[in-house]
């Protein structure tokens, strides 16, 4: 008779680790939510700002090629770093700010001939004399001619928050000179 009564008991109850089980199960699924919410949020604000950064700098550089610099060796020697107002037009305040714009310019370096050709040692034929002198001549003229340019728009708030681009300007002034060979 013991036996019937054990198997008749009545089973309406939950467990206490059903019922921690299910509270897991439920706190788990509600911080996934607001860890991914949170997650996309901060991710939005990053690509925005990225966006402008990216956008601020595309105007200078544009600006730069419109109206590009007297070039000369003085340009080479530091960079420039210039600051850049930014205001909203619908006036939220979360992005005014101040961002640092730095600009390097470099001058065009092409490789000599024997770098370019892999070879160690210079021949001492009259053709690669001849090839020789064409390439310094094309390397200097070049050198005058084409400048690189490097523009850098820096976070105020976030200084490891760098976009750069880079691109290179052409000076319509410098004069073409080919040494005699």
């Amino acid at each position: 008779m013991a036996q019937k009564i054990e198997k008749h008991r009545s089973q309406d109850g939950y467990l206490i680790i059903e019922s921690l089980m299910a509270l897991l199960l439920g706190a788990t699924i509600a911080l996934t939510f607001i860890f991914t919410s949170t997650s996309n949020l901060t991710k939005s604000d990053r690509l925005r700002k990225e966006l402008l950064m990216k956008s601020i700098c595309e105007e200078q550089m544009n600006l730069l090629i419109e109206n590009p610099p007297r070039f000369d060796e003085r340009l080479t020697l530091t960079a420039e770093e210039t600051n850049f107002e930014y205001k909203e037009e619908n006036g939220s305040d979360k992005y005014e700010k101040t961002y640092k714009i730095k600009t390097t310019y470099k001058r065009l370096e092409i490789p000599g001939l024997d770098q370019i050709q892999g070879k160690d040692e210079q021949n001492e034929d009259e053709n690669a004399q001849t090839n020789q002198k064409i390439m310094e001549n094309v390397k200097n003229n070049i050198k005058e001619m084409i400048w690189q340019v490097r523009i850098e728009v820096i976070d105020p708030d976030e200084p490891e928050n760098i976009f750069s681009l880079s691109s290179y300007l052409y000076n319509d002034k410098a004069m073409v000179k080919i040494d005699a060979l």
